[in-house]
Parts: C-alpha cells; structure tokens; sequence
C-alpha cells in the first residue's frame, strides 16, 4: 500500500520532534525512526489493524511511543491525515483539521 502524508501530519510530527529535540536529540532521532518504521513495516502492509473511528477515518497508536495516527484507506493508498500526542486533547482534532 501505498503511504501518504497529508501537510498537515507532517508538520504535527515536526512539532513533535522539535519538542523532544530541544530536551534529547539522540531520543528524536530515534521517535523519528520508530514512526517511519511502524508506518511502513506495518500500517502499509496491515491497514485494517487499527481502530475504525467512522466510515472513512481510521486510528492507530505507534507502539512503544504516546503517538496516535489517523488516516484513511483510499484504493490502493494509505493517507495520514494527522499525527498527536495524547497528552493533547484528543476532542480538538476535527476532521476539517485534516485537510
């Protein structure tokens, strides 16, 4: 399957990153990997493992990590609408932030 990240995921994974950055380079380095392994290795290969939210939005912790990921099954692509904390509050993610 094929994965893509909407703008708006990329740039809350950054914000995520550069939080973590500031207090532990080397453990963002590695929160960095973890994301884009778990992506890869399994959500693209097992996309129905995570948690159907409605009929089209899908959620998904990343193991190991307090990192959530909500994203859609279009055909033959995987797309990452968002990536959060859950530290932050879950009700301020509306699907119209995803777009």
């Amino acid at each position: 399957m094929n994965v893509v990240f909407a703008p708006q995921a990329l740039l809350r994974l950054e914000d995520q990153l550069r939080y973590l950055r500031e207090r532990n380079e080397a453990a963002s380095s590695r929160l960095r990997d973890r994301v884009f392994d778990f992506v890869d290795e399994h959500l693209a290969r097992f996309p129905n493992s995570g948690h159907q939210i409605n009929d089209k939005l899908w959620e998904r912790w990343i193991p190991g990590t307090r990192l959530v990921l909500w994203y859609e099954i279009r055909d033959e692509d995987l797309l990452i609408m968002t990536i959060w904390h859950t530290a932050q509050d879950r009700g301020s993610q509306t699907a119209a932030d995803e777009d």
